[in-house]
Order: structure tokens, then sequence, then C-alpha cells
């Protein structure tokens, strides 16, 4: 038998991980359309290790560092390219 705790996460990851993020993700495809909404992949991971510094202390490295630089500009790139290949709209 699993344990209390182990059954709460497992009931919140597939709640709120699972059916609310990919709902407010398609929300979001609708809205902002699939090239904006991608850059969700880009941006979360720097969000995760702002907050992981911020609220536990986590000490962000080089090697964090790096890989946010990286991930932004890999987001700027994303962007002006979507942006120079989309259609205009009026």
């Amino acid at each position: 038998m699993a344990s209390w705790p182990a059954i709460g996460s497992l009931l919140y990851l597939s709640i709120l991980g699972t059916i609310v993020a990919y709902t407010l993700y398609l929300r979001l495809l609708k809205v902002w359309g699939t090239a904006r909404a991608g850059l969700y992949a880009f941006i979360s991971p720097i969000i995760a290790l702002a907050a992981g510094a911020w609220l536990f202390g986590e000490v962000i490295g080089p090697a964090g560092i790096g890989g946010a630089i990286l991930l932004l500009l890999a987001a700027g790139v994303a962007l002006s390219h979507s942006a120079k290949h989309s259609p205009k709209r009026t």
C-alpha cells in the first residue's frame, strides 16, 4: 500500500501537472499561435532555475547561467524567425 503523501503527490501531478497544465497550454496555442506558445519550452527552465535559487537557496553555477543564456538566445532566434515568416494580420 502506498503512503498518503505518495498518493497525494500522484493526485496533484495527475490533476494539476497534467490536466490543468495541458488545458492551459492548448488555450495558449489558440490565443498565441504555435510559434509563441512553443517558447514556453525555452523560458520555463529559466523560471525554474530562478525559483529554485529564490525559494530554496539553490546555487546557480556557471553551467546554469550559460544554459539560461543559451535558452534566451534560442528564444530570441525563434521569435525573430517567426516574426519574419508569419502571415501579416490586418
